[in-house]
């Protein structure tokens, strides 16, 4: 199998839902989460958490930081 059947429905909704709002998606690798971009700032943020739930999606924050600050 090759293309979108390999990556399924359910994970490419994901890109897509983010992509209808301006933001980036890309696989994790890991197989059904993406992480997100959201350059717009914390109102794009808002309308693609909105849009996820909408989908059924779960949402989780990630704190991206050098390891020294997360100590």
């Amino acid at each position: 199998m090759f293309g979108d059947e390999v990556l399924g429905e359910v994970n490419l909704a994901m890109v897509q839902t983010a992509r209808a709002v301006g933001a980036a998606a890309k696989f994790t690798g890991s197989g059904g989460a993406v992480v997100a971009f959201c350059p717009e700032g914390e109102q794009q943020r808002a309308r693609l958490v909105e849009a996820w739930r909408e989908t059924g999606f779960c949402v989780v924050d990630a704190q991206v930081a050098a390891a020294e600050e997360l100590e």
